[in-house]
C-alpha cells in the first residue's frame, strides 16, 4: 500500500462513524474507489493491519561513551528542561547498568539517540562559545534632555 493510499484510508475511516447509513455507505464507496485505484482489496487492508508492527533496530552505543556524553551535557545545564534532565538520568542509569551487568553497550531507539546527540551538540556549542566578561563599567556621559 502506498503512503498516499494509506493517508486516504486514514482520512476516510473515522468518517465511518457517521450518523446515517447513507453517510456510511458513501464513505465505504469512497474507500472502495481508493482501494480499486491501487488494485487493493479489503482483505489486503485487513492483512496489513494484522501484521505486527516493525520496529527499527536499536542503536547500540558503548556505555562509556554514553556516560561521557551525559557528563559533558550536564556541565552546561543552564537551559535543560526537566524532561531532558530525566532523560539524561535514565541514560546514565542504563549505561551504568550495561557496564555492570551487560555487554557494556546501551541500546537506544533512534529517537533517544537523536535526542542524546542533539543535547550533546548543543552543550558542545555552548562550551565553545566565547564568554565575555565585563571588566569595568564606565558611567554614561549621555546628556538627558
Amino acid at each position: 500500500m502506498t503512503p498516499e493510499t494509506r493517508s486516504r484510508l486514514l482520512k476516510h475511516l473515522p468518517r465511518l462513524a457517521g450518523v446515517t447509513d447513507r453517510h456510511r455507505l458513501k464513505v465505504l464507496s469512497d474507500i472502495d474507489r481508493a482501494l480499486a485505484a491501487e488494485g487493493l482489496t479489503w482483505g489486503a487492508v485487513a492483512a496489513e493491519l494484522l501484521q505486527p508492527p516493525s520496529y527499527p533496530e536499536p542503536d547500540v552505543i558503548e556505555a562509556d561513551g554514553v556516560l561521557l556524553m551525559v557528563d559533558r551535557i550536564l556541565r552546561w545545564p543552564d537551559d535543560l528542561s526537566r524532561g531532558a534532565r530525566d532523560f539524561l538520568a535514565s541514560m546514565n542509569g542504563q549505561a551504568l547498568e550495561a557496564r555492570r551487568l551487560g555487554d557494556g553497550n546501551v541500546r537506544l531507539s533512534r529517537r533517544q539517540t537523536a535526542w542524546l546527540y542533539g543535547l550533546y551538540e548543543k552543550a558542545k556549542a555552548e562550551r565553545e562559545r566565547p564568554v565575555l566578561k565585563v571588566v569595568a563599567s564606565e558611567p554614561s556621559t549621555a546628556a538627558v534632555h
